[in-house]
């Protein structure tokens, strides 16, 4: 993704004295433009020269970083498959005695040069054909890591930025340093959103969207009170439970608890609406309940003895309970 601005920026980072790493197997057009022109006397191709094989041998052309042994590398398919791959070299003839010219560092199968350097200014490219030796699986073997260390120890001390922003698929690269198109030498630069904006009527719709999605945030994000709930209004229920009591007790033929209950809503009712307490059933409260309802005196005793013998009996007439009844009616009547 290096375009000539990043090449720039590139090759004055270098120049002033720096050093810059790059192992790829195809190397990009404007980098190769600006600092590969010309190689002894040569116009540089971009493409590396390459063979095909299942295996190789590298080493070091350095008596200190050179092994006995080489470093073996292989190309490896998913469950350990070995498979034919492309190793990629750099051409002898990019080599002569020129002062703009590569320093063969490394090489493999005896005489294919894989690792470069090139000054640049006061600084180093360093350009290293074999990526593929610096991967995770080629570091889990001993024999690969040691490899690679002694690849990065060209890097000076300091700081290291590592680029994985510029990173491409090789087909992709390819297709990008191919030079019969010329404009695919770089990524299209116009997005969707850019040909929108171009188009007034376009880019007036695209900010109208913009601008109701914001204001639905905006308003969805306040905090939403929960929904309250209809309460219905309450009611009365004393006179159905009375009705329900009755006539169960009515089913039991139960005249007794019948009359008790209904002796427990009257107090009740004589509470609340004569506003009288129902502890002492005295004179005192007989006088007060007669002068407060208006009901005789004599009907009120009457009401209160019967009230009295049936607590202290076990049996209660039918009679006995609609006298009771009678009574109790009589307040209601003064009521209504």
């Amino acid at each position: 993704y290096m375009d000539s601005l990043d090449t720039q920026h590139l090759l004055q980072f270098v120049a002033r004295g720096n050093t810059a790493f790059v192992s790829a197997k195809v190397l990009p057009h404007y980098l190769t433009s600006y600092a590969l022109d010309t190689l002894c006397g040569k116009l540089w191709w971009e493409d590396f020269s390459y063979f095909r094989d299942t295996a190789i041998q590298m080493n070091f052309l350095h008596p200190d970083l050179s092994r006995e042994a080489d470093f073996n590398c292989k190309f490896l398919q998913p469950q350990n498959k070995v498979e034919s791959y492309t190793w990629n070299y750099i051409s002898d003839s990019y080599f002569c005695e020129e002062d703009f010219s590569f320093a063969a560092l490394g090489y493999f199968k005896d005489s294919s040069i894989n690792f470069v350097r090139l000054p640049y200014g006061e600084g180093n490219f360093y350009l290293h054909t074999t990526p593929l030796a610096l991967t995770n699986i080629q570091l889990l073997e001993k024999e690969g890591l040691e490899y690679a260390n002694r690849v990065f120890s060209h890097l000076t001390a300091g700081p290291i930025y590592w680029d994985s922003y510029s990173l491409v698929p090789e087909r992709v690269a390819q297709r990008l340093n191919n030079p019969s198109t010329p404009p695919n030498r770089q990524l299209s630069e116009e997005s969707p959103l850019q040909y929108v904006l171009s188009q007034p009527p376009l880019a007036w719709a695209w900010y109208l969207s913009v601008s109701l999605a914001l204001l639905y945030l905006l308003f969805r994000a306040k905090r939403r009170q929960r929904v309250i709930a209809v309460l219905e209004k309450n009611e009365n229920t004393s006179l159905a439970f009375v009705k329900n009591i009755g006539h169960l007790y009515f089913l039991q033929n139960n005249h007794r608890l019948l009359a008790l209950q209904k002796m427990q809503l009257f107090f009740a009712d004589v509470r609340e609406r004569y506003q009288l307490n129902t502890t002492n059933l005295d004179d005192a409260f007989v006088q007060k309940l007669h002068t407060r309802s208006g009901i005789a005196i004599t009907d009120i005793e009457k009401l209160l003895l019967l009230h009295q013998n049936i607590k202290s009996s076990d049996f209660t007439s039918e009679n006995v309970l609609i006298e009771v009844h009678q009574l109790i009616a009589c307040f209601r009547e003064k009521k209504d």
